[in-house]
């Protein structure tokens, strides 16, 4: 059996995105727009891979431990990741 390529997944809509990160559908298109959540503009709408929403939340949750960057609840989102510098 064969790994799964990460081009063979499914993109995840905005409000898939949303709904499995308990936010509101503008938070999801707003990081997408900034570029905190790896995301594929299709026309003019957003489409992520299910792995970019799970290494953005291994990224959170290091961060929210204390093993590099720094988690700001207020604005969900990393106010300083080492892995970007």
């Amino acid at each position: 059996m064969s790994a799964k390529r990460e081009s063979d997944e499914e993109f995840l809509s905005v409000l898939d995105v949303a709904k499995r990160l308990q936010l509101s559908d503008e938070t999801v298109r707003r990081w997408a727009a900034e570029g905190r959540l790896a995301a594929v503009r299709v026309g003019r709408q957003w489409r992520i891979y299910p792995h970019e929403v799970d290494r953005f939340l291994a990224r959170a949750t290091r961060s929210d431990a204390g093993e590099g960057g720094v988690w700001d609840p207020g604005r969900q989102s990393l106010l300083y990741d080492p892995e970007e510098n």
